[in-house]
Parts: C-alpha cells; sequence; structure tokens
C-alpha cells in the first residue's frame, strides 16, 4: 500500500484540512510536512506593544508560515502568510520602524576577538541588526589596556554608528 494512501485511511480527508487553529508538530498534508515552530518572547512583546497583534491571546505558534494565536484565545484562528503579523512572526521580515522606538534592546559584548577581528565583528554587527539590537555594550578594559587595539576598537564603534548601533 502506498504511503499516502495509508495515511489517508489511517487518518480521514477531514483530518488534512488546512490548519484553522493549532497544528501539532508531527502533523502533516498529503502535500508536505506543516512545520510549527514557536514565537520568540521578545519579538512576540514588541510586536504587542508597538500594536501589531494583541496580547490577550498568549504567545502563538507558526505552523508553516502562518501565525496561529495563543490557546488562551476563545476563538483562535490563524493569520493568512501573506499578512503582517505572518510575515514578522514567522517569516523573518523586519518589524515596521515605528515599532522599533520605545523598544530599546541591547547586548553585552564580552570576547575582545570579536572586536578586533573583522570577520567576527561583522557578524556580530549582522546579527545585532537581524535582532534589531540598537546598542552594544562592549568589555573594554582589555581593549583599552593594550594600544594595538585602538584602532580596532575605533573602527567597531564607527562600523556600529553608521548601522545605527550605540557602543
Amino acid at each position: 500500500m502506498h504511503r499516502l494512501s495509508l495515511l489517508l485511511f489511517l487518518f480521514p480527508a477531514a483530518a488534512w484540512a488546512a490548519p484553522s487553529k493549532f497544528v501539532d508538530k508531527a502533523s502533516t498534508t498529503p502535500e508536505k510536512l506543516v512545520r510549527t515552530s514557536t514565537i520568540d518572547a521578545d519579538l512576540f512583546s514588541v510586536a504587542t506593544n508597538c500594536g501589531l497583534i494583541s496580547g490577550k491571546c498568549g504567545v502563538g505558534t507558526c505552523v508553516g508560515k502562518s501565525y496561529c494565536t495563543g490557546g488562551t484565545c476563545s476563538a483562535p484562528f490563524c493569520y493568512s502568510p501573506k499578512s503582517q503579523v505572518s510575515q514578522i512572526l514567522c517569516q523573518g521580515a523586519s518589524l515596521p520602524p515605528a515599532c522599533l522606538h520605545g523598544a530599546p534592546r541591547a547586548m553585552w559584548v564580552w570576547q575582545p576577538s570579536t572586536v578586533t577581528n573583522l570577520c567576527a565583528r561583522q557578524k556580530l554587527l549582522q546579527f545585532a541588526l537581524s535582532r534589531h539590537i540598537d546598542t552594544l555594550y562592549v568589555q573594554s578594559a582589555s581593549l583599552l589596556d593594550s594600544p594595538g587595539t585602538h584602532a580596532a576598537l575605533a573602527a567597531f564603534i564607527a562600523a556600529a554608528d553608521a548601522l545605527g548601533i550605540a557602543v
């Protein structure tokens, strides 16, 4: 018996309906596996604070490319994959600039090599941009004690500043 036929035999067609509520991590459709993933709590908080979604339903889940509301909702539902909410929470789209104002995010940089190594510096700044981090705190005692690292620290600060990241 074909796998698909066996699955359809074991699970009636009603079980394959498009997700309108929550879908278990192991759920599938005949065409493809429907992936679910949890939402980053910080991103959910920013999206709630800037009015993209209501926080009354709790943190939801990504089902495929759709954001589905949290389980505390009286009538849980999934947003269209084309909606701004689904694109931001499930597909990695950037938050609107208005959402980033008033929601500062900062990070500590402990390793001097992250500042002095050009490749590590670029990776850190790309990470900060992707996570909407607007301030980096650098453990700088060893960088300031070593005259050879002053230029690297200055270059790091200039590169971060060019991207709108405070150091």
